[in-house]
């Protein structure tokens, strides 16, 4: 992900804040003209009072996401719950600071490109394992990796017409009877 702009959660006093406490952005743009430069674009007033249902929240962050360039990566001191999952979701890099100043820019922007050049291509789909007709997923990368995804869609093509004879997680094995009932053996 190249990293041309960094929103910053700020408050009252220009200083970096949580989600919840935020009354602005202050927008930082790479000026490319200049070599890896930065410059300070018009603050992006934002506040998530007032939003006491999950709707209005998510309203707040799409209209967020809408004065924000593509690919920008939003950096507070916490961002978190539903918040983190929207703007996860809408394509933003989020990143969680102690205290910032311009000049951690470039270092942050390299992290950030680092992180997304890193990232493995996580399957969406289970693959076959060396064992004939066993499959395996972890469902826990591919929601963190792709969080669009529900649980279910991995694994519908394996729900019936195919016999399924048992489906091991982290919380137990789930075996098919004959009502075709669940059975937790942890």
């Amino acid at each position: 992900m190249k990293c041309d702009c960094i929103a910053v959660l700020e408050n009252t006093d220009n200083s970096i804040t949580t989600m919840e406490n935020c009354t602005h952005l202050s927008v930082w743009l790479r000026d490319w003209s200049v070599g890896k430069g930065w410059h300070a674009a018009e603050s992006v007033p934002f506040s998530l009072e007032g939003c006491d249902t999950l709707a209005k929240m998510r309203d707040k962050l799409r209209q967020l996401a809408s004065l924000l360039p593509a690919d920008s990566a939003i950096a507070g001191a916490s961002i978190s719950g539903v918040a983190y999952n929207e703007l996860s979701r809408m394509g933003f890099c989020l990143c969680e600071l102690d205290a910032f100043t311009p000049h951690i820019l470039d270092a942050l922007a390299s992290e950030i490109l680092a992180s997304a050049q890193g990232e493995a291509e996580v399957p969406t789909a289970p693959t076959p394992t060396d064992a004939p007709g066993v499959y395996s997923i972890n469902l826990m990368e591919v929601q963190a990796a792709h969080p669009d995804i529900t649980s279910k869609k991995p694994c519908a093509p394996f729900w019936p017409p195919r016999p399924l004879w048992s489906l091991k997680s982290s919380a137990g094995t789930c075996r098919r009877g004959l009502r075709n009932t669940c059975a937790s053996t942890a």
